[in-house]
């Protein structure tokens, strides 16, 4: 399986949505700040909208691991997530289901989706050649994710994460969920489409907004 950090029909952000990641980005956080408000959205959206049916067995169990780099220099998140994805991969088959989220609240160059979704094509490059194409995934999330060609922005909201932040897990664990049930797993995103329209677009963004401040 490919991974999906910048290869899934992303699109590029409209003007206004840009202006607005800009100053999302801008304010200060602190690295205790953008750790906790990104559990918080882990447990109160992610697992508690069911978002991600497989992840609150690993959150339970302490396998979701949330990493924060505080650099402002492009270069060196990159080079911190593409770190954290050699030690996943080096995690042995018995540490099934241990994943990491890997946040950069501090780095300008990502204010925009557009620079993240430049910013995910050199991860990838760069995990290629460090041999982890097939063996780690990583997956993009933005506070102004959105999906090519998307219409529905509320469907965008499985995605949109308080800071520009990057999801690793291993290969092998995503394609066990798949082979375990894959009826069952193609069928997510329609129902969290489903579920997130339900919810609405204006309380979705108050969501983000809500857990963006919180303590």
């Amino acid at each position: 399986m490919r991974r999906t950090c910048a290869s899934r029909n992303l699109a590029r952000s409209p003007v206004a949505a840009r202006e607005r990641c800009r100053q999302m980005v801008r304010r200060a956080v602190s690295e205790g700040d953008a750790r906790r408000r990104t559990e918080r959205w882990i447990d109160e959206v992610v697992i508690g909208k069911n978002l991600c049916p497989f992840a609150r067995e690993p959150r339970a169990s302490g396998r979701i691991e949330v990493t924060t780099t505080m650099k402002s220099d492009l270069v060196e998140v990159i080079e911190d997530v593409c770190a954290r994805a050699m030690a996943i991969s080096r995690l042995s088959e018995d540490e099934r289901g241990w994943t990491e989220v890997v946040v950069a609240p501090a780095c300008a160059e990502l204010e925009t989706f557009d620079a993240m979704l430049d910013a995910c094509e050199i991860v990838d490059g760069t995990m290629d050649a460090m041999g982890l194409n097939g063996v780690v995934q990583a997956v993009a999330f933005h506070p102004e994710f959105r999906f090519d060609g998307e219409s529905d922005e509320a469907a965008a909201f499985t995605n949109r994460s308080p800071y520009p932040s990057i999801h690793l897990l291993r290969e092998c664990d995503v394609e066990r969920a798949v082979d375990n049930d894959k009826a069952y797993v193609e069928s997510i995103p329609e129902t969290n489409s489903k579920t997130l329209r339900a919810i609405g677009l204006d309380a979705l963004k108050r969501m983000l907004e809500t857990l963006r401040a919180a303590p």
